[in-house]
């Protein structure tokens, strides 16, 4: 299932109180998925444990001794929720534990308890990890420990990383790019890794918005060299290599400063590539969707640019852009300064039929 469905699932099970195990490939989203459900759900706490990197007794709780009775007793680990009464337990890289961590959490994935201390009804748990498919350390989880879980596989789709990632303002290369190649590089490893290194790096969505932070380094971007041995560090070689060739084209794209003033000709919006198209589209995208949230200004120039486009497929994006603007944001600026949401729509409506002739 995607991530979109997977925080939807996990908010209808959560009053049956049952303990959740999501499995997917490394980048995919599965953890950043689970801070975002505390957040949409108005749950008070988070705990994150990463349990790779834990003892047995750091996830039950150790045995103390009373000095007076004379008597054992379990102690309360430090990550267990005391003050808080609703919040998510993620209990992160659950097969990349060993044996002994995992059966430690054979109480608490069941009973919702560590010995005598309970988890508050408001909690829920989730574990996360990746697939024994992925190449990654992996430990068997015991199937008693499985019969205690609800296994969900997750996987991002193309559509959900590209809406998260402009919404996060991811850099229209990136996103420009992937539309380019219709979301093929958003996994990608190369078929024949060079064999004369010991680490060879693909491409995950998480990966991605990696290359969205080394593009902000002026002393790499600009040097298209440097920038492609960078991005082989990050991504896998080929999806490197059709990257930098992209931006480099796209680099023409005209920015939304000039497509405001509408200081442009036909022949400078049609002249100009594919890529460079492609780059300009996502610029406008993310000045709607992610710098300008509620307040969108579609100016003169803005309309002036949509008219001008000549690719039917483009076009029909940038018809998309403005359809899902219009239905999405609280407050539309027209070129006439009034907050009209019916100017918007109206653009929708001319363009509605060059749209359906050329579907």
């Amino acid at each position: 299932m995607n991530i979109t469905t997977y925080k939807q699932v996990v908010k209808e099970l959560s009053p049956a109180k049952k303990s959740i195990l999501a499995l997917g490939r490394p980048g995919c989203g599965k953890s950043e998925a689970v801070e975002q459900m505390r957040e949409e759900m108005g749950l008070e706490g988070f705990i994150d444990l990463r349990l790779g990197l834990r003892d047995p007794s750091e996830i039950k709780g150790v045995i103390g001794i009373d000095p007076v009775e004379k008597i054992s007793f379990q102690t309360l680990p430090d990550y267990f929720p005391q003050n808080q009464k609703t919040g998510i337990l993620h209990l992160d890289e659950l097969p990349q534990a060993p044996a002994l961590v995992q059966s430690a959490g054979y109480q608490l994935f069941q009973e919702r308890r560590i010995g005598k201390f309970k988890l508050p009804d408001g909690w829920i748990i989730i574990a996360s990890g990746n697939r024994k498919v992925d190449g990654g350390v992996h430990f068997k989880i015991p199937p008693a420990l499985v019969n205690r879980l609800i296994v969900l596989n997750i996987e991002a789709s193309f559509d959900e990383w590209l809406n998260h990632a402009i919404s996060k303002c991811v850099s229209p290369d990136v996103t420009g790019f992937h539309k380019f190649t219709n979301g093929k590089y958003l996994y990608h490893e190369d078929p024949n890794a060079n064999s004369n290194i010991n680490v060879a790096s693909f491409c995950t969505p998480r990966s991605w918005f990696s290359v969205d932070n080394i593009l902000e380094s002026d002393y790499i971007s600009t040097d298209y060299n440097l920038l492609r041995e960078v991005l082989q560090g990050t991504l896998s070689q080929e999806a490197a290599g059709k990257f930098v060739d992209y931006f480099k084209i796209a680099s023409n794209a005209m920015d939304y400063d000039t497509i405001d003033s509408g200081n442009f000709s036909d022949n400078d919006v049609n002249s100009m590539p594919s890529e460079a198209l492609y780059s300009t589209l996502t610029y406008m995208q993310t000045y709607a969707e992610c710098l300008s949230l509620k307040e969108i200004k579609y100016s003169e120039g803005v309309i002036k640019f949509i008219s001008m486009v000549n690719d039917p497929v483009l076009k029909s994006l940038l018809y998309n852009t403005l359809n899902s603007s219009s239905k999405n944001t609280k407050k539309l600026i027209t070129p006439n300064g009034k907050d009209d949401k019916s100017f918007i729509e109206k653009i929708i409506k001319d363009i509605s039929p060059i749209i359906s002739k050329t579907n």
